[in-house]
């Protein structure tokens, strides 16, 4: 990676590596590793995946809720979309470096950036071995969302509604691309299609789906 890519990295996440190759490391797909015989970021995903979850388990029982509300609003916080969109905003998916084959996967970049963001906590846990650090670029990074705010298949409904736009539809079927099982949905409104999505689960599919109508109806009503 060059140095320039290595410094923005940094500023964007809010964090300064000690050891640089521990945030290549984050930065690298085993696709990119497989072909070029490097180590990959699947060991501080993992890593990352259990900070993150004790990290957003410690602030929900701070905030006095039950067993089932906590778990359910962590599934919801620590889930792939939130975690995705993060790294959107973030800026820094372009700078993973990928193989040829999984750069064709652009229907599961919303897995891959999930995967990205967790590899970056853990990152700076193995950096730092610190969770202060690692809370500190959660809190800064993960916004709370709302179940109403990450279901876009209910706030697709309600904009349907509200704009009185018809009836909508979901056609999901499955595909076995690259050794995986693989979603893909497609949502219409009166027939006509206004959104396709991905997924390694139907809902997931379908929930991406729905996430792309929103933003071609905002473009693009329908009459």
């Amino acid at each position: 990676m060059r140095k320039e890519h290595l410094a923005k990295i940094q500023n964007l996440i809010g964090y300064r590596f000690t050891d640089i190759s521990h945030l290549k490391t984050a930065f690298t797909h085993s696709s990119y590793a497989n072909e070029h015989g490097c180590e990959d970021n699947e060991r501080m995903e993992f890593l990352g995946d259990s900070i993150l979850n004790f990290i957003v388990a410690k602030e929900l029982y701070s905030s006095g809720k039950s067993e089932g509300d906590m778990t359910e609003a962590r599934k919801l916080k620590v889930s792939r979309e939130p975690l995705a969109i993060a790294v959107e905003n973030l800026e820094i998916f372009e700078f993973l470096r990928m193989g040829e084959g999984a750069k064709k996967e652009t229907g599961l970049s919303v897995k891959f950036k999930s995967n990205l963001f967790e590899a970056v906590v853990g990152a700076i846990y193995v950096d730092s071995s610190s969770l202060d650090e690692c809370e500190k670029f959660i809190n800064s990074h993960l916004k709370a969302y709302t179940s109403k705010e990450n279901d876009y298949k209910s706030a697709l409904q309600e904009y349907v509604q509200d704009k009185k736009l018809g009836k909508i539809n979901y056609r999901t079927v499955q595909k076995d691309d690259y050794k995986k099982p693989t979603f893909v949905s497609f949502v219409s409104i009166n027939g006509r299609e206004v959104g396709q999505g991905f997924g390694y689960k139907k809902k997931e599919a379908e929930k991406s789906a729905a996430k792309k109508a929103l933003e071609f109806l905002k473009v693009k009503p329908v009459k």
